[in-house]
């Protein structure tokens, strides 16, 4: 059974910088990104995929690049490779709703 979580993220950073630092910490702790989805330069969605062991690690990863929600660790245990599914929800501060829509690269 795959569990999953939903994550707010905030960035004060210029949008491609924040996308470059997140793919980043998300690689550094195994996720895979499934799915993402652009809406103008104001905000993004992304889906991914991580063993349950990695879920802490990202939690603390993006805390240091982003507002993030908090993290109910009782809910994790750092020794299993269940996955979860992330749903994450990303808005970003420098914004002008102007660009249309786009999907970034977001390979990992």
């Amino acid at each position: 059974m795959i569990r999953k979580l939903n994550w707010e993220l905030f960035s004060q950073q210029e949008r491609t910088s924040a996308i470059e630092q997140l793919k980043r910490s998300i690689n550094r702790c195994d996720g895979n990104i499934i799915t993402c989805e652009m809406f103008s330069d104001i905000s993004m969605n992304l889906i991914l995929e991580i063993a349950e062991k990695h879920v802490s690690d990202l939690h603390t990863e993006l805390q240091k690049v982003v507002d993030i929600s908090d993290l109910d660790k009782k809910l994790i245990s750092d020794d299993t490779e269940k996955e979860w599914t992330i749903l994450m929800n990303i808005n970003f501060a420098k914004r002008t709703a102007k660009l249309k829509p786009q999907r970034p690269m977001l390979d990992n």
